[in-house]
């Protein structure tokens, strides 16, 4: 939402700005979300807070303000297409049919979020800066930081797990 919403001085086209603030309403509606299933986390015996802590701090205070407001816009875009390739594949192979029902509905709903936004970033990228070495660059970085992020928070979920085993976790995944 940050970087979106720093290049919407320069959307001069009425619809891109229209979806570009139905992409503020969803994503802060989808963070109310994450903090719904963070609390239900929470209510297990997980500890989260201190690993969102670390998160937005280096994500958001030591990261994001080095790189340029294009580049961050790029990682954006880049970021809303791989979750909804993710969310492609979460609706058309149900990977979550195990989970508890409650669950399901919320990545269900996620995933639908996540396809029906996905092209606001990109678009408002085109405007600011249709550079196709910017997009690359953005990939690249996206991919390397939803992989560190994404695995960080796991390793920290698994550490609280007694019950998880490499061994579960392997069988699981085969």
């Amino acid at each position: 939402v940050r970087s979106v919403r720093r290049h919407l001085p320069l959307i001069e086209d009425d619809d891109l700005k229209q979806r570009a603030r139905q992409f503020f309403a969803q994503e802060t509606l989808h963070g109310h979300e994450h903090d719904r299933a963070t609390a239900v986390l929470e209510h297990q015996g997980f500890e989260i807070e201190s690993w969102l802590a670390w998160y937005r701090g280096l994500a958001y205070e030591r990261i994001e303000p080095l790189a340029p407001a294009v580049l961050c816009l790029s990682v954006t875009a880049a970021l809303e297409h791989l979750t909804a390739s993710l969310a492609h594949y979460h609706l058309t192979t149900d990977p979550m049919h195990r989970a508890a029902p409650v669950m399901q509905d919320l990545m269900r709903w996620h995933a639908s979020e996540e396809i029906e936004h996905k092209s606001v970033a990109f678009d408002v990228l085109q405007t600011a800066n249709g550079s196709w070495l910017i997009r690359v660059i953005g990939m690249v970085l996206a991919v390397i930081g939803f992989l560190f992020f994404w695995g960080s928070a796991w390793r920290h979920l698994r550490r609280q797990d007694p019950n998880l085993t490499r061994a579960r976790v392997r069988a699981d995944v085969e």
